[in-house]
């Protein structure tokens, strides 16, 4: 992508703005096809291709798509809807931390705003990106637009606006000498994911995950795994919006665990109606749960003890047991969370 193609489709829709704004304006159709559209395109994302976006994603207007499964959701407003916290964007949230997207984006056609999903802060500090093109100089919009550039995002940690990533340069020159293969080169299909900037620790999680996901795709289950993230937990859908199932990892206490997330504005009472068959429950899981109960998220959790992380030639008996509670987990409390 030449960052002067984005600036000029940048130009384009600033002056769009300023010659239809009455038109576009509380039109969310509208503003969708005129403003939205044609810059999600110039950064990557064809939203005539239902394999890299599908429109109408559940609750989501759009979801970015990159191994088909979202890598990000957006939440698109008619212009001049204001963009400050909403019900909407709390739904949004909701539904990614449900089904392991890490990021979403509400925009309004001309102001913009990204956020990470996990991050464990205010919405305002999880904010990664933020530009307006009717006021900002479009140079300034295309470097902050950059963080949505389906490269830079389907990467699982977009690079800051100023210093965004750029794919390998195509080899022009045909006579170039091939590479001679030695044998000592990796297999990439091998090579655990590596992203820049993570700690140890999040390298950890990232190749543990991976390696879980890997472990449940081969198996006949209707246990559906998200992208891995390098954090300590692993959300999974149980099939209604503001509960998840989770996988935890704690390397420094030894554990691993599965669990059921109950969050969102009726988490509190609908955790409290669960918990009042807890004898039940814990008969049908053969283990007696953890249940927390906490201001915005409640918990009910299974831990094993005798684990180490860090042992690699574990991780199949690890997986294997993970693989076994989130089935019975999912037995469950599926049926018991939609009647809810």
């Amino acid at each position: 992508m030449a960052l002067d193609d984005l600036k000029e489709v940048i130009e384009k829709l600033q002056g769009m703005m300023a010659a239809h704004h009455e038109y576009l304006s509380g039109k969310e159709r509208r503003t969708r096809q005129v403003l939205i559209d044609p810059l999600l395109k110039a950064l990557g994302w064809d939203v005539s291709n239902p394999g890299t976006v599908y429109l109408e994603h559940n609750q989501m207007d759009y979801a970015l798509m990159s191994d088909d499964y979202p890598v990000a959701v957006i939440e698109a407003k008619p212009l001049g809807k204001s963009l400050e916290a909403s019900k909407a964007t709390s739904q949004s949230i909701a539904y990614a931390v449900e089904n392991n997207i890490p990021y979403i984006v509400v925009t309004d056609g001309d102001k913009w705003k990204m956020y990470e999903v996990f991050k464990q802060q205010t919405l305002e500090d999880r904010k990664l990106m933020e530009f307006q093109l009717s006021k900002d100089l479009s140079q300034d919009s295309v470097l902050q637009a950059l963080r949505m550039w389906k490269p830079n995002l389907a990467s699982g940690r977009p690079k800051e606006a100023m210093d965004p990533v750029f794919a390998p340069p195509a080899i022009e020159d045909t006579h170039a000498d091939p590479p001679v293969d030695d044998g000592a080169r990796p297999n990439a299909d091998t090579m655990p994911p590596v992203y820049e900037g993570l700690s140890s620790t999040q390298q950890l999680y990232l190749e543990y995950w991976t390696a879980l996901k890997s472990s449940v795709d081969r198996r006949d289950s209707s246990i559906k795994v998200g992208k891995p993230q390098p954090h300590s937990w692993m959300i999974f859908a149980v099939g209604r919006s503001n509960f998840g199932m989770r996988t935890m990892a704690r390397p420094k206490n030894k554990s691993i665990g599965v669990g059921l997330a109950v969050f969102g504005p009726h988490g509190k009472s609908r955790f409290q109606r669960l918990r009042q068959y807890k004898t039940e429950i814990e008969s049908e899981i053969g283990a007696e749960l953890e249940w927390q109960e906490n201001p915005s998220e409640n918990y009910i959790r299974l831990y094993r003890r005798d684990t180490n992380l860090e042992a690699r030639q574990d991780w199949d008996r690890q997986h294997q047991w993970l693989f076994e509670q989130l089935e019975i987990f999912y037995s469950v409390f599926k049926e018991r969370v939609k009647a809810l």
